[in-house]
């Protein structure tokens, strides 16, 4: 076998790289993709809600989901928030852990 870039020949069959020039002649193998911490993404959004779900990756989502806790925490004014405001943030906690969960799951069966 013998190195494209510079033509030497090569030692071994299953060499990465040349040694005479440097070269890489085989790409490393692919890693996989990294398991997101399905207890990470809830204590994250435990934290700030919508933090869980930027971990995960899904950015768009987690600014959405704490913009409207923000407008939840805002509707204390008119009482309704008292409600609305817990609800949001449990959801957001599930969410996240769901989300990781999934996440994990689909890069499994790959």
């Amino acid at each position: 076998m013998y190195c494209p870039n510079c033509g030497a020949e090569l030692q071994y069959e299953n060499a990465e790289v040349c040694p005479k020039c440097g070269v890489r002649i085989k790409n490393p193998p692919a890693q996989a993709d990294e398991f997101k911490s399905t207890g990470i993404a809830a204590i994250a959004s435990f934290v700030i809600p919508g933090l869980g779900q930027i971990y995960c990756g899904e950015i768009g989502r987690g600014i959405l989901i704490l913009i409207g806790f923000i407008i939840a925490c805002l509707t204390i004014i008119i009482l309704i928030g008292f409600i609305l405001a817990p609800i949001v943030w449990v959801w957001n906690i599930y969410d996240a852990y769901t989300l990781a969960k999934s996440i994990n799951e689909k890069r499994a069966a790959a």
